[in-house]
């Protein structure tokens, strides 16, 4: 999607995060498990950013788990406890966990 018509781009798991409140507790989540990146919440979806400063802006969960997955080798873990939302805070380390894993693997 281009983006030419103002909207957001669909997001079918969107539900899990909607509001800035439950952005904000997801990019503090995805922050604390992967120490490389810095994630923050922006209207309408997040920021993730290296440390070189290399920032993928993700409108969706889905670009925001392909975006930590890119720069994650190794499944993610750790963090402290998600008392806001943890099912959708496991979901989330759960898909960036497996597309990190099968990046690792993919032939290149």
């Amino acid at each position: 999607m281009c983006g030419a018509c103002g909207g957001p781009p669909p997001d079918p798991d969107g539900r899990l995060v909607a509001g800035p409140r439950r952005r904000a507790v997801l990019a503090r989540a995805v922050d604390a498990a992967c120490p490389a990146l810095t994630v923050r919440a922006v209207p309408g979806g997040w920021t993730v950013a290296t440390r070189t400063g290399r920032t993928t802006v993700c409108r969706t969960l889905g670009a925001l788990v392909d975006a930590v997955a890119a720069e994650v080798a190794a499944p993610v873990g750790g963090g402290g406890p998600d008392q806001e939302m943890p099912e959708a805070v496991r979901a989330v380390r759960s898909m960036i966990a497996v597309r990190a894993t099968s990046r690792a693997v993919a032939p290149a």
